[in-house]
């Protein structure tokens, strides 16, 4: 009777210390500073209007992939963890004329880069970290014509807002795995084509969804 007690107890105690030990293993301290890199795809809109010419209105899909890189700080408070993160993301997001078309052949567009500015706020499970991020966001964006009588363009930074969410994996004590998804708005604008024709006002109001995934150095 009394051997069964140990063995019952030692097994016990066996498995709490078990699961002490599991628990300090997949606890995470979030804290600190962190620089990643990230590669993603992106599909932003335009959404380009004529005011005067509702038949040249064009929101084509103009989509590529990005990558770029990442920084940002944590700190927890009462077990969730906040934070703030800026990025810059380059790509290949460009949309030529479509010669195609029976109206507007003739507009084309170029994002050059994504900036984003923003707060985080984080609830750590184990090793894995769920968020919500939002916050600030710029875009550098080139609409040109390439009509002979319209052959300028307008390239302009754009300032709108971001919102997201992602989830982080403690892949090492300190590397960082990261997959999120980013949607932007990045306002609108007005420029005057001018040229040997008559000139017109374009307008646009891009957009932006990102799908990305990075890795992270923990400092």
């Amino acid at each position: 009777m009394n051997g069964s007690i140990c063995r019952i107890a030692v097994t016990s105690v066996a498995l709490l210390l078990g699961q002490t030990v599991c628990a300090q293993d997949s606890a995470v301290n979030w804290a600190g500073l962190y620089l990643g890199a990230a590669v993603g795809y992106s599909w932003s809109e335009p959404d380009y209007t004529e005011p005067d010419w509702p038949q040249y209105d064009w929101n084509p899909s103009v989509d590529g992939f990005v990558g770029g890189l990442y920084a940002g700080y944590n700190h927890p408070v009462n077990g969730l963890v906040l934070g703030v993160e800026t990025d810059v993301l380059f790509g290949d997001q460009s949309e030529g004329a479509d010669r195609n078309a029976w109206f507007n052949n003739d507009t084309t567009f170029d994002f050059d880069w994504t900036a984003h500015l923003r707060a985080r706020l984080g609830y750590p499970v184990g090793k894995t970290l769920v968020y919500l991020a939002g916050g600030v966001a710029w875009t550098r964006l080139e609409v040109g014509n390439t009509h002979p009588n319209y052959g300028t363009g307008k390239t302009s930074t754009l300032t709108g807002w971001t919102l997201g969410a992602g989830v982080e994996y403690a892949a090492t004590n300190t590397l960082a795995l990261r997959l999120e998804y980013l949607y932007d708005d990045f306002g609108s604008e007005n420029y005057t084509f001018t040229g040997t024709g008559e000139p017109f006002v374009g307008r646009w109001e891009p957009s932006s969804s990102t799908l990305r995934a990075g890795i992270a150095y923990r400092f």
